[in-house]
């Protein structure tokens, strides 16, 4: 059974059960207490925001006009861009140099893509993970979610995007809980300094009237509804669909 505050807030939000992507981000309640929220955010004892993505979606590079009229362009290659979301979201990373990691990956030459060459082999590059949470924060109604997430930043100027939900597998097939793999994986001191972190986060939400949603309770399904289709959402819809989903 939902809670009466979050059935009450789906059935204002989609009276006829569709999740749709009409969404005004120039106004609600949101938009009146960003900049504070995300000001309080960045300031929270032991943490520090390290990525931060708006709802509205736009596009992460503006490539130079000139720069693509010439010809020699790869007609498949376009401008990266953003979808819309309803939420805000924010990675809050711990300050503690317990929990940072080391990480590597491949990079490709920038003519990775021409199909008329063997392509050379991906050369290594090194990068820094920090572990922490992400902080999803609904534009449609004052709820959110705070789950365990990392963030690598390698050294040729290339990121990872935190998510609200990490997918892990185990080596033997087995999904694995977020929380649990980096309770498991980051060792007892740094797991507690982990979550005095989210314990402070939530309580800089609950200052802006934000209720943050346990995980037992965003996992809920909820009966009858649906998304449409400029929707991207888990089926069957759970309570976290039916405040934090993207367009299609």
């Amino acid at each position: 059974m939902l809670r009466a505050d979050v059935k009450n807030a789906i059935n204002r939000l989609w009276p006829r059960h569709v999740v749709e992507m009409d969404i005004d981000y120039e106004s609600g309640w949101f938009l009146d207490v960003q900049e504070e929220l995300t000001s309080a955010l960045s300031k929270v004892r032991g943490g520090r925001v390290l990525f931060e993505r708006e709802p509205m979606g736009t596009p992460w590079s503006d490539p130079d006009e000139d720069e693509w009229s010439d010809s020699d362009q790869h007609e498949d290659v376009l401008p990266e861009c953003s979808n819309d979301r309803s939420y805000q979201l924010y990675f809050v990373a711990s300050k503690s140099a317990l929990l940072r990691f080391h990480s590597e990956t491949d990079d490709y030459p920038d003519d990775y893509y021409d199909d008329d060459e063997e392509p050379p082999p991906p050369e290594k590059v090194s990068g820094t993970g920090y572990s922490g949470w992400c902080v999803a924060v609904s534009v449609l109604a004052p709820f959110a979610v705070i789950t365990p997430g990392d963030r690598v930043e390698y050294e040729n100027g290339s990121s990872t995007e935190p998510t609200i939900e990490w997918v892990i597998q185990s080596s033997d097939g087995r999904m694995v809980e977020a929380e649990e793999y980096v309770r498991e994986t980051v060792g007892r001191k740094p797991y507690a300094l982990l979550q005095s972190l989210r314990r402070r986060i939530a309580e800089t939400l609950e200052k802006f009237g934000v209720t943050v949603l346990p995980q037992d309770e965003w996992k809920k399904p909820v009966r009858g509804l649906r998304a449409s289709s400029e929707v991207i959402a888990h089926e069957p819809l759970r309570v976290l669909d039916a405040f934090f989903f993207e367009a299609m």
